[in-house]
């Protein structure tokens, strides 16, 4: 019997080959260089890490039964034409919820004690006690789409003595953390009772620009929007423009669209946005998580048990 190939990313082969083999000690693991190689040598493997296939190439791939990939969301992918050649798609779920969680509550902080005022006060060299202080014990945050990343914030924020409304796809109890629990239908409800809205939705074809003119005329106008998930889930123009009329007090935005985000933007120039570059992800910790997450599926693989992560190509996560 032919023995399991799984194609792995030379970086992550090297540093981790040791315990690959530990792990799946009859598989044998091909390393892979650039995309070329990684096309080359598809067609001979059972499995890929670190790279995807390209919808064109996957004709060749007739042993190709499963492909993971290490990023959270996966909307880049091919998910419906991966399943439909019979192929699994993971993801690295788990792995992000404790910087993505620490960079909202870090964006939500700054915005209460005034930091980016200070900031630019600073960088004048002036020293004027002119910010609105506020606090965010006791006020609501709002979570839109309570999956890892959602959850992790969510109790970090109840934690800080935050009342937390959530939202998620299914009907479900909610857990000891979260005040309220509503499904998509409820959306007014949550923008208009929270003081603090944080987009935790992967992009799918039921989130592609949910938030827009509609959405932000409901919320609070002293309320603020965060975006750490995907850029398209919010109709940019729609905040730009709610951001410029004062309907709601700032935003928070790690994710665009498009991104990089284009000079020309108005949001570079306001003072009540804070933006980063699409880094919510990355921390100390991160790159261990993915590691385990990896080690566990392969080893499930070659041990023929049900995967971490699957993606639902209907949904798209």
């Amino acid at each position: 019997m032919a023995r399991t190939t799984i194609l792995v990313r030379e970086g992550f082969y090297t540093t981790n080959r040791a315990r690959l083999t530990e792990v799946a000690p009859d598989v044998d693991f091909v390393p892979f260089g650039d995309r070329d190689d990684m096309l080359s040598k598809l067609p001979r493997a059972h499995a890929l890490y670190g790279g995807s296939p390209r919808e064109d190439v996957l004709e060749s791939c007739d042993l190709l039964r499963w492909v993971h990939m290490s990023s959270a969301g996966v909307d880049r992918y091919y998910s419906r034409e991966l399943a439909a050649r019979g192929v699994t798609l993971t993801r690295g779920s788990g792995a992000y919820g404790v910087p993505i969680s620490e960079h909202v509550l870090a964006m939500m902080l700054a915005f209460t004690r005034g930091l980016p005022q200070y900031i630019r006060q600073q960088t004048r060299r002036e020293w004027h006690r002119t910010a609105t202080i506020s606090e965010i014990s006791g006020k609501v945050l709002g979570v839109y789409g309570m999956g890892d990343i959602g959850s992790d914030l969510a109790r970090k924020a109840h934690a800080l003595g935050m009342r937390v409304y959530g939202l998620a796809r299914r009907d479900r109890e909610a857990p000891p953390y979260v005040e309220a629990l509503w499904t998509p239908d409820r959306l007014d409800d949550l923008l208009a009772a929270s003081d603090f809205l944080a987009a935790c939705a992967p992009l799918t074809n039921a989130t592609r620009g949910r938030f827009g003119a509609r959405e932000f005329a409901v919320m609070k106008d002293t309320a603020y929007f965060f975006n750490i998930g995907r850029g398209a889930v919010a109709v940019q123009a729609d905040l730009e423009a709610a951001l410029s009329a004062g309907e709601i007090a700032g935003a928070g935005l790690d994710v665009t669209d498009p991104e990089p985000l284009p000079e020309d933007s108005p949001l570079w120039d306001m003072e009540n946005v804070i933006l980063t570059p699409h880094v919510s992800g990355g921390s100390d910790g991160t790159p261990d998580r993915v590691t385990e997450i990896v080690l566990e599926n392969v080893r499930r693989f070659a041990a023929g048990e049900p995967l971490l992560n699957v993606v639902d190509p209907e949904h798209g996560y």
